[in-house]
Order: structure tokens, then sequence, then C-alpha cells
């Protein structure tokens, strides 16, 4: 796929309280998969109810694609490494570069079009923040494969998944990795997409295609080695 020529760098939420409420607006949030032919398709999740929809703050569409990698710099926050990021899952051979993204007008988080490239919630906790889910969002492809997340399913707990940023390299292990519905996502999207609690990663992609969409997400939790 050719790189979006109209990349703009996500900014950075606000810290503390504000960056919480926009935890809470992603309720409708899910990760965008290959359908197995040379489109990306977006697909989303249950809409999310009128008192998160009110806290939903100003969201700009982002598809970034692998050019911009190089040139993006982001800063250190709050105990976090600076990027720009690499992540590499060694059990599954991921090797793939890292975005920042936002949310969609819908609120939807669709990962990069690139579907080997990784996207990065940008207004969460940047990796290695000591509070926080810092979001990785990517694509699963469909029979041809190709997609970053393709085989995120053969991870274990205690498997290692590395962030590398500008001046230090990152080790998380697995936690959990879980197969949610599109409803249970939006149930339990306040949990998933805490920026309240101790730092961590979550890895979010697509399963279950039944013919015409994605019916659920895998959820994959690491916690700092």
């Amino acid at each position: 796929m050719t790189p979006d020529s109209t990349y703009r760098p996500a900014s950075r939420a606000p810290r503390g309280p504000a960056r919480f409420i926009a935890a809470l607006a992603l309720v409708a949030v899910t990760a965008a998969c290959g359908s197995g032919h040379d489109d990306v398709t977006p697909i989303r999740s249950t809409p999310a109810p009128a008192s998160a929809m009110t806290a939903s703050p100003d969201v700009t569409e982002v598809s970034p694609g692998p050019t911009a990698i190089q040139s993006e710099s982001i800063a250190t926050q709050a105990g976090g490494i600076g990027g720009p990021y690499t992540l590499q899952i060694p059990r599954i051979g991921v090797d793939a570069p890292v975005v920042p993204i936002k949310s969609n007008e819908e609120r939807i988080l669709e990962p990069p079009q690139d579907p080997k490239v990784v996207g990065w919630w940008g207004d969460g906790a940047v990796p290695g923040e000591p509070q926080g889910s810092a979001v990785l969002v990517g694509h699963t492809v469909r029979n041809k494969g190709g997609g970053v997340f393709d085989d995120i399913g053969d991870l274990t707990r205690g498997d290692a998944i590395k962030v590398e940023g500008s001046d230090s390299t990152l080790t998380y292990r697995v936690q959990s990795i879980d197969v949610l519905s599109k409803e249970e996502v939006a149930r339990n999207a306040e949990e998933i997409f805490a920026q309240t609690g101790a730092g961590r990663l979550v890895v979010i992609t697509c399963d279950d295609w039944d013919g015409t969409s994605w019916q659920s997400n895998v959820v994959t939790i690491a916690a700092p080695d």
C-alpha cells in the first residue's frame, strides 16, 4: 500500500483527568483488520452509551503510512521512553514500526493503512509510562496473511513484547490474551483503555471472520518486565 501523504503527527492529550475522560470516550473503539482482499476494511463495535459519547475529546482521523516513521519524534513524557518506536515480538516474528494514531469522528481507532505497521493511540499512555495503558493496534489479514498481528493468538503468558524507542528498549511480558466480542469490548472499554493504574501495554487486533466482517477482538495485555 502506498503511504498517505496527508499524514499529520498525532498530538499529545492532556495528562491526568482529561486523559482518563478520553479513555472513556473510546467505548466504541476497535481495531480494523484486513478482509483477505487487497483493501483494508475498518470494523466498528457497538456504539458507546450517551454518557461516554458526550465526554469525547476532539479527534482527528489519521492514517499514517510507513514513510512518516523516520521523521516522527515523540517526546518522553512522565517516565515513558521517546519515539519513534519499533515493536518486537520474538515468538511470532514481529519487528514492526509504530506510528501515532488518533480515533476518528466515529470513535473508531483505526490502525495505519499499511498492514505491517502498528498504530499507537497517541491520547493514551506513552510506552514505559508508570501509569496507564499504552494501546497498540494493528491488522490481521485473512487468508493472504501479511498483517502484523496475524499470529498474535500464538502468544502465551510470559512471552516477551519489546518496544524499542529512540534511546532505550522496554520489555513487557504477556499477562493475558482474551478474545472478546465487539459487545464485550464496548462493555469493558473503561478497563481495557484505562489511564489509571500501573503502566502496561495493551495490544489489539481482530478475530473471528464470519465471511463478511470480524466479530471479535484479540486483546493482549502485557506488564513491564
